[in-house]
C-alpha cells in the first residue's frame, strides 16, 4: 500500500473528507435530538390544549354545583384523547372526580407518563384543580419512522464519500506515478513521458510536463551556447580589466577564503603561478598608512551589510606604491554576511595627477614656492600660533627692481630663469620654520617666525638684499639685479594676515620711491598715506554709483589733411563733492593698485557709449572716441561680453569706438592678446596701440597684431622741432604704419612747428594742446562745430 505523506494532497483530501464526515454525523445526531423534542412538544401542546379548552366549562359546573357536566367533560376528554390515561378533578369543597383507563396512575407513578395540573378559577377565585396523566404516543411513533429514514440517508452519504475517496485515491496515485517518473528522469537522455491513465486531468498534466521537458531540452542546448559565450565574455572581461586596470575579487567571511581575477596579480605585481592567495597576503599588500583603515572599513561594511567605496594605497611585490579605488558590496542571507564582492581599480595616474593639481593649486608652478592662496592660509596659522606663544613675526615683501626691463630686453624665458634663481636664493637664506611664497610676477613674501625684535628682522632683510644684489648670467645674458624690501611686524603694525601683507607691500613701494635697492619698515607716515589711498578707493566706489562725479572729458583729434575734428580721446576727471575737480594722476594710480580698476573702466566704457549714442541721435555726427583699456580690463574674461551688452543697450556703429591698449600691455602675452583683439575686431570695434614706441615690440609681433591705429607717444613729439633724431624716429614710425596700412595719431603737439613737421611727414591725425586740452562734452561739441 502506498505510504501517505502528511504534506501530500492525498492526505489533505482524506483529512478534509473525514472532517466533513464527522461534522455531518454530529449534525445528524443533533438533528435527531431536535426533531424528537419538537415532536414531543407538539403532542404535549395538543393534549394540554384540549384540557385547557374545557377548564371554563368545568369551572361553571363547579360554581353552580352541577356534577353531571363535570362527569361528561371528564369522560369526553378521556375518550377523545388516546394519550390521556387518567383525569382527577378536585373542587375546593373537597369533592373528587376520577376518570381513568385501567390502573389508577395517581396511586402508583407510571414510567414514561407525564403528570400535569391545571387550576380551575372563576372571577379570580380558585374553585379547584384538574390533574391529568398522559403519554406521548404519536410523537414517538413518528420519530422512530423519521430516524429510520435519516439513518438510511446517512448511510447513503457515507457510501458516496467512500466512493469519492476511492476515486480520488486512484487519481492521486496516478499523479504520484507521474511524479516518480519525473524523479527518475534522465536529463542526459530526455524522452517524453506517457500518461499513467486516460483521465483528462492526468493527461493534461502529462502533456504540460512534456512541453516543459521540450523547453528544458531547448534550454539545455541554449545553455551550452551560453556557456561558450560566457567563456568568451570572461576572456573579454579579463582583457577589459587589464585595459581599465581593474581587478575583481570575492571574499567569503565564514571561510576566510578569497578569489581574485588575473588583473589583481598584475596590479600587485604578484607571480601568476601563485595560486589561492590568502586574505593575509592581500592585507599585507595594503600600505601600512591605510591598512587599519582598510580593515576597519571592510569590517564595518560586513557587519552592516552595506556598500563600501574608498581609495587606498598598496605596495606591490616589487616595492612600488600604487593607489587603488576599491568599491563593492556585501551579500547577506538571513542577516548573516555570505560573501563580499568588490573591484579595485588602479588609479595611480589619476591620484598622482590630482595630487600634482592640488600642489599646483597651492604652489607657484615656476618656482615651486607657495602661491598667494596657500600663503594666506599659512600666515593665518602662523599669526594664531604667534599670538598663543606671544611671539613676534616679520613679513618681508620683496619686489625685484626693473624686472620688466629684463623681460622686455631678453624675453620671458630669461625672466623666468631669473625668478627661479632668486627663489632658490631666498629659500636658502631663511630657516625651515620661516615661510616663503611668490604672490606675483616678481613679488616674493617671506614670513620670519619667532623674531626677537625689529633689529633681527632688519638684519635678515639686509642679508637677503645683499644675496640678491648680484650679476646673473642667464642664457649668455648678463642681468644685474637689485630688489626693494618692505617689512611689517606682528603684532606691532597689525594682527590680521591680510593687513600685514598690505602694510609690507606699502613699505616696499616706499622703498622704491626712495631709490630702490633698499629696505623700508612700515611706519606711521606710510599708514597715513595708505589710509588716504583707502579713503580714495571708498570715495571712488561711491562716485561710481552716480553719474555726476566721474566725468568724461574729450581731447579732440584733428585730421591734418582737412583741419576738421575726427573725434577725441576719452579722459576722466573727478568732481569731488568737497574737494572740487581732481585730475586723474591724483587717483588713477591708487585705484590701479586695487581691484576697483576694472569697475572704473566699465563705468568709463558705459558712459562713453552713452555719450556717443547721444551724439549719433542728436547731432547725427560720426565722431570717433578713443577709450583706454587698463591691464585689468584687458585681462578680464568678461570684456567681450560687456562690449556686446553695451552695443545692445546703445546701438551705435562700433567702428566709431577705438579701444586703446598700451604697447607694453599687449606685449606681455602675445598669443592671448591676439585672440582677445580678434574677438574685439570681430564685433566691429577698432583697436589702437597707445604710447607706441615706449615699449620693446618687435616688428614681427606688430605684423601679427590686428590693430587699426598707432598713437605715437608725446615723448617723440615734444622735441621734434629741435631734435633731428626724433624726426627720424617719428618718420620711421609713420612709414611702418603706412606699410602696414594703419592710421597714425601723433600725441602731444603743442606748437605750430610740431604740426607743420607732422603734416610734412604725412601723419594722419594730431591730438595735443596746440588744438585743445581735454574739455567737457558741450565744449567739445562747440569746438567741433567751429572746425567745420
Amino acid at each position: 500500500m502506498m505510504k501517505i505523506n502528511r504534506n501530500s494532497l492525498h492526505f489533505k483530501i482524506i483529512l478534509v473528507i473525514v472532517s466533513v464526515l464527522i461534522v455531518f454525523i454530529l449534525f445528524f445526531i443533533e438533528d435527531l435530538r431536535l426533531t424528537k423534542e419538537a415532536m414531543e412538544r407538539m403532542e404535549q401542546a395538543k393534549v394540554e390544549s384540549a384540557i385547557q379548552s374545557n377548564i371554563p366549562s368545568i369551572a361553571d359546573a363547579i360554581y353552580f354545583g352541577f356534577e353531571k357536566p363535570i362527569e361528561d367533560i371528564g369522560n369526553m376528554l378521556l375518550a377523545e384523547n388516546s394519550n390521556i390515561l387518567a383525569i382527577l378533578i378536585k373542587t375546593s369543597s373537597g369533592k373528587k372526580y376520577l376518570f381513568k383507563k385501567g390502573k389508577n396512575p395517581f396511586k402508583e407513578k407510571m414510567d414514561n407518563a407525564n403528570y400535569k395540573t391545571f387550576y380551575i378559577e372563576k372571577d379570580n377565585k380558585k374553585l379547584g384543580e384538574v390533574e391529568i396523566v398522559y403519554k406521548l404516543i404519536l410523537s414517538r411513533q413518528h420519530f422512530n419512522e423519521y430516524r429510520k429514514s435519516a439513518f438510511m440517508f446517512a448511510i447513503l452519504i457515507i457510501l458516496s464519500i467512500i466512493i469519492a475517496m476511492r476515486y480520488l485515491y486512484k487519481r492521486i496515485k496516478s499523479l504520484n506515478i507521474l511524479a516518480e517518473k519525473l524523479r527518475n528522469f534522465d536529463l542526459h537522455n530526455i524522452k517524453m513521458i506517457e500518461s499513467p491513465d486516460n483521465y483528462y486531468e492526468v493527461k493534461h498534466i502529462t502533456h504540460a510536463v512534456n512541453k516543459l521537458l521540450e523547453r528544458i531540452n531547448d534550454y539545455a542546448r541554449n545553455l551550452k551556447t551560453v556557456n561558450k559565450t560566457l567563456l568568451r565574455n570572461k576572456k573579454r572581461l579579463m582583457d577589459a580589466q587589464r585595459i581599465a586596470q581593474m581587478a575583481s575579487w570575492t571574499y567569503w567571511p565564514h571561510t576566510k577564503q578569497v578569489e581574485v581575477s588575473r588583473e589583481f596579480y598584475r596590479i600587485l605585481e604578484i607571480d601568476a603561478r601563485i595560486k589561492n592567495l590568502s586574505i593575509k597576503t592581500i592585507l599585507n599588500s595594503i600600505h601600512s598608512d591605510d591598512r587599519n583603515f582598510f580593515i576597519n572599513t571592510l569590517k564595518a561594511s560586513i557587519d552592516k551589510g552595506s556598500r563600501f567605496d574608498f581609495i587606498h594605497k598598496v605596495v606591490t611585490s616589487r616595492g612600488k606604491i600604487k593607489y587603488l579605488h576599491t568599491e563593492g558590496r556585501v551579500r547577506k542571507f538571513k542577516d548573516a554576511p555570505t560573501e563580499v564582492m568588490g573591484v579595485s581599480m588602479d588609479v595611480t595616474e589619476e591620484i598622482e595627477a590630482k595630487l600634482k593639481a592640488e600642489h599646483m593649486a597651492f604652489h607657484d608652478p615656476l618656482t615651486n614656492l607657495l602661491n598667494r592662496r596657500a600663503f594666506l592660509e599659512k600666515i593665518d596659522f602662523l599669526t594664531k600660533l604667534a599670538k598663543r606663544h606671544k611671539q613676534m613675526l616679520a613679513v618681508l615683501f620683496l619686489d625685484l627692481d626693473n624686472f620688466k626691463f629684463v623681460n622686455d630686453s631678453y624675453g620671458h624665458s630669461v625672466g623666468d630663469e631669473l625668478l627661479i634663481k632668486v627663489a632658490n636664493i631666498l629659500k636658502e637664506s631663511i630657516r625651515e620654520t620661516d615661510l616663503i611664497a611668490r604672490i606675483g610676477g616678481d613679488e616674493f613674501v617671506i614670513v620670519l617666525t619667532d623674531v626677537k625684535d625689529a633689529d633681527s628682522a632688519e638684519q635678515i632683510g639686509k642679508n637677503i638684499l645683499n644675496l640678491i644684489t648680484r650679476n646673473f648670467v642667464i642664457k649668455h645674458h648678463s642681468c644685474t639685479v637689485t630688489a626693494s624690501l618692505g617689512i611689517a611686524l606682528y603684532p606691532n603694525d597689525a594682527t590680521e594676515p591680510e593687513t600685514l601683507l598690505q602694510y609690507a607691500d606699502a613699505a616696499m613701494y616706499e622703498a622704491k620711491k626712495l631709490g630702490k635697492n633698499r629696505y623700508q619698515f612700515f611706519n606711521s607716515s606710510i599708514r597715513l598715506r595708505l589710509n588716504e589711498h583707502l579713503q580714495i578707493i571708498e570715495e571712488i566706489k561711491e562716485a561710481l554709483k552716480t553719474e555726476d562725479q566721474i566725468r568724461l572729458y574729450f581731447q579732440p583729434q584733428i585730421d591734418l589733411s582737412t583741419g576738421k575734428v575726427r573725434g577725441a580721446e576719452v579722459l576722466t576727471r573727478w568732481m569731488h563733492p568737497k574737494k572740487g575737480l581732481i585730475f586723474p594722476n591724483s587717483y588713477i594710480p591708487v585705484i590701479e593698485s586695487s581691484s576697483l580698476m576694472a569697475e572704473y573702466d566699465r563705468y568709463v566704457l558705459k558712459m562713453s557709449f552713452k555719450q556717443l549714442y547721444k551724439w549719433s541721435k542728436e547731432k547725427r555726427v560720426k565722431w570717433t572716441l578713443g577709450i583706454n583699456l587698463s591691464a585689468q580690463q584687458f585681462n578680464d574674461k568678461s570684456l567681450v561680453d560687456n562690449l556686446k551688452e553695451l552695443l545692445k543697450q546703445y546701438p551705435i556703429d562700433p567702428s566709431l569706438i577705438e579701444l586703446e591698449i598700451t604697447e607694453t600691455l599687449q606685449m606681455e602675452d602675445v598669443e592671448t592678446s591676439i585672440r582677445m583683439l580678434h574677438e574685439i575686431k570681430n564685433l566691429g570695434f577698432k583697436v589702437s596701440i597707445d604710447d607706441f614706441g615706449t615699449g620693446y615690440s618687435s616688428l614681427s609681433y606688430l605684423k601679427r597684431l590686428p590693430f587699426d591705429v598707432i598713437k605715437i607717444d608725446r615723448e617723440f613729439i615734444k622735441d621734434i622741432h629741435q631734435d633731428s633724431e626724433d624726426i627720424i624716429i617719428v618718420k620711421l614710425m609713420i612709414q611702418i604704419a603706412k606699410t602696414l596700412e594703419k592710421e597714425v595719431v601723433a600725441e602731444g603737439p603743442d606748437m605750430e612747428e610740431h604740426i607743420k613737421i607732422l603734416e610734412a611727414l604725412s601723419c594722419d591725425y594730431a591730438q595735443g594742446y596746440y588744438y585743445s586740452k581735454a574739455i567737457e562734452a558741450k565744449e567739445f561739441e562747440a569746438y567741433a562745430e567751429s572746425k567745420k
